[in-house]
């Protein structure tokens, strides 16, 4: 008897006609065909793998784009020019991503120790930097950066996976917190820039009220993860509907208490006082200013003159606009657009150029962690003990 593998491409063919008497004929046996008639038509097979790039071609074409659009024009000799000219200096601007990488990571430690283990910095440290590599390498990178954390925290501390997406969902709560603070302290900051350059910039007044407007919103979605967290089941859930799959919902059944124990840890984010979240939210504010520092450094290397306030103002916008583009590969075109556009507005000489110059070097700084992290990812993991259990878990 032929199996159902074997079978599977001869009686798809026969079913996508629905040729049932086919089905009968060809040495097809009773449970087979059943489930061969059961199988989705071919041709919504061949439609929904096309669908899953999909956003990925439209992530690109957006990208092409708008660097096109962006640049077409740009004299390439000047950029060479005003990137050479930085010298030696321009390692710098590698410094600030490091610190940010170390500071959230300290505060991801104190969250993971609240969910009751201990792990090693250095551990967190490369998990934090191989998934940041997955977020600036792949479409919708930030999907994929999130649902690695747990996979890569079993593989190299030996954490339980249930225990992992625990801590993923801890490091995502701080920095909604974090990045609430991080925008809010852009408006106070950058108030004056915003409100001078919102017509340069976006075409009409009121920039300034469209970033508070946004850290608003941040905090209220912050507020609804919290309650999220701690009062629904939802792996529970996601548990119940993946259940019902036909091939894999009798191997799910035997691992719902995984999924419960999952919850558990969620609850415990969820619940987590002031007292705890106040060190690694401030942690992840650290990191987020960073980002302000090194566009503060890049562009006073490039001869542009600005102060912290403005770059706040520039790089807390940008970098939340390119988070709405998340299925745009590494934010390719949607962030460079936004400094040239800053730039403009601030009446930089040359700022079609300058702009170029800033995109190239903080690309040139992604494309070191990015490599970095992606050899992180593939190289094997090192001997090390698993966590250490506290007394809150045991």
């Amino acid at each position: 008897m032929p199996s159902f593998q074997a079978t599977k491409s001869r009686a798809c063919g026969l079913a996508e006609t629905r040729d049932f008497p086919g089905l009968r004929h060809h040495n097809v046996s009773p449970p087979t065909r059943a489930r061969c008639l059961a199988l989705p038509a071919c041709s919504d097979v061949k439609a929904r793998s096309l669908a899953k790039h999909v956003p990925t071609a439209i992530g690109g074409v957006v990208a092409c784009t708008l660097v096109f659009g962006a640049f077409h024009d740009v004299d390439r000799a000047r950029v060479t020019a005003l990137i050479a000219g930085t010298g030696a200096p321009l390692l710098f601007a590698l410094v600030p991503q490091a610190v940010s990488f170390v500071s959230e990571t300290m505060g991801w430690q104190r969250l993971v120790e609240s969910l009751g283990y201990r792990l090693s910095l250095l551990t967190l440290l490369r998990v934090r930097i191989a998934t940041e590599a997955l977020s600036q390498s792949l479409p919708a990178g930030v999907v994929w950066c999130e649902s690695m954390k747990p996979v890569l925290l079993q593989r190299h501390a030996a954490l339980p996976v249930t225990a992992g997406v625990g801590a993923a969902a801890a490091r995502k709560y701080a920095r909604l917190w974090s990045h609430a603070g991080y925008i809010t302290l852009a408006f106070v900051l950058g108030y004056a820039t915003l409100r001078r350059l919102s017509r340069g910039v976006i075409g009409i007044a009121g920039l300034e009220w469209f970033v508070l407007a946004t850290a608003l919103i941040l905090i209220a979605a912050s507020a609804g993860m919290a309650l999220g967290l701690s009062k629904s089941a939802i792996a529970e859930r996601l548990h119940a509907l993946l259940a019902r799959l036909p091939r894999i919902g009798r191997r799910l059944a035997e691992r719902r208490a995984g999924f419960v124990e999952s919850d558990a840890h969620m609850a415990r984010v969820g619940g987590l006082s002031p007292r705890e979240l106040v060190g690694p939210v401030l942690a992840c504010l650290i990191a987020w200013c960073t980002e302000s520092v090194e566009t503060l450094i890049v562009l006073r290397l490039l001869g542009v003159d600005v102060g912290f306030g403005q770059a706040l103002a520039i790089e807390a916008t940008v970098s939340f606009v390119r988070q709405l583009f998340f299925f745009v590969p590494a934010g390719i075109g949607v962030q460079d657009v936004g400094y040239v556009g800053f730039l403009t507005a601030l009446g930089v000489p040359a700022a079609l150029e300058a702009g170029a110059a800033f995109a190239l070097v903080k690309r040139g700084r992604e494309l070191v962690y990015t490599a970095l992290g992606l050899g992180l990812l593939v190289a094997p993991p090192l001997r090390m003990q698993g966590p250490a259990v506290t007394a809150d878990s045991a």
